[in-house]
């Protein structure tokens, strides 16, 4: 599975929680955040499909994730993105970047 597929995936499973993603022109990496009453991952447009992947995978990581299906590879991303997030990097089976390719 490739970077563009498995952020597609993260981008469903936004859309399945209700969080709007948007691309856009910005200072920061991007990460969740609160407009008015409504949810919202930014991510910096300039970014590469792998930081896109990273920056949707440390905002998605804390959402309930039982009740949807996800690849292996992805539900593998996001678990050790929340490990990483808790601050448990050195418990992660294989800390690895997504690859490019």
């Amino acid at each position: 599975m490739d970077a563009s597929e498995i952020l597609e995936q993260l981008e469903a499973l936004a859309e399945h929680h209700k969080i709007k993603v948007r691309y856009e022109k910005c200072k920061s990496r991007g990460g969740l955040c609160r407009v008015n009453d409504e949810q919202m991952i930014i991510v910096r447009r300039s970014l590469t499909v792998p930081e896109k992947v990273d920056v949707l995978s440390q905002a998605l990581a804390a959402l309930p994730l039982d009740d949807v299906y996800l690849k292996p590879e992805v539900r593998r991303l996001l678990e050790e993105a929340a490990l990483r997030l808790r601050g448990d990097e050195s418990d992660t089976p294989s800390s690895q970047s997504v690859n490019p390719g």
